[in-house]
């Protein structure tokens, strides 16, 4: 657009500063899009079908308005990224839980995740995928081994030839699989033997020492039921 088509007659240094404005506006809108899609598409998806935490912050036009007046033509890059991680970082203590993933996430997003952001992000994401296939926080050791189990026997189908040869994608796939047996058997199905073999122990403890309590509280009345009838008897 030509200078001569606006109402009012900028000048050309106006222009680029209004041109440069806008532009960082659009990237601010652009990650608020992005932010509002991924807010969506979390809270339409199932807990069972998760892959990662869940993703609360979002993106709305009271978020664009509250960084509208903050952005200016001379900001850099950087210096619009480091406003965009502010703001969130304002929104994601009004979370009740959640606050670190969702800032990793946010990361994640804006494609300025740090090499440590990306790594702590994936840590996050595995140790969640792991849990929720364990049956989640509150499942009991029945419910986790149940998982653990099925998790196996998923491992160990996807093991079975598919017919075609793939070489090495065939290969990576059994590695994988290999791999899930493995953090399985050590992160799942070992912890809750141990647990189990402690809390047997510690029934068999218990059971023990109610035995020996119930003898010595018995004992007193059987040795006078024994008087009584020596007595009785002469």
């Amino acid at each position: 657009m030509a200078s001569g088509d606006f109402a009012h007659a900028y000048s050309s240094a106006e222009l680029d500063e209004l041109t440069e404005l806008l532009k960082r506006l659009f990237r601010a809108r652009d990650l608020l899009l992005k932010v509002n899609g991924a807010y969506i598409e979390s809270a339409a998806q199932r807990d069972s079908y998760r892959t990662e935490p869940p993703f609360k912050l979002q993106g709305s036009y009271r978020n664009m308005t509250k960084l509208a007046g903050k952005i200016t033509p001379l900001m850099h890059d950087d210096e619009l990224n480091a406003l965009l991680r502010d703001h969130y970082r304002g929104e994601a203590q009004t979370l009740t839980t959640g606050a670190q993933e969702n800032l990793l996430k946010l990361a994640q997003l804006m494609g300025s995740a740090t090499a440590e952001e990306t790594t702590r992000w994936q840590s996050i994401c595995g140790d969640f995928l792991r849990q929720r296939k364990a049956g989640g926080e509150d499942a009991d050791g029945s419910t986790r081994i149940a998982n653990a189990l099925l998790d196996v026997s998923r491992a160990v189908d996807d093991l079975k030839p598919s017919g075609e040869p793939t070489g090495d994608s065939e290969g990576k796939q059994m590695a994988e699989a290999v791999l899930q047996l493995a953090v399985t058997y050590r992160k799942v199905i070992m912890p809750l033997i141990a647990a189990t073999e402690k809390r047997m122990d510690l029934d068999h403890s218990i059971s023990k020492r109610l035995e020996l309590l119930l003898a010595r509280a018995n004992e007193p009345r059987t040795t006078r039921a024994t008087s009584s009838g020596k007595k009785t008897g002469g």
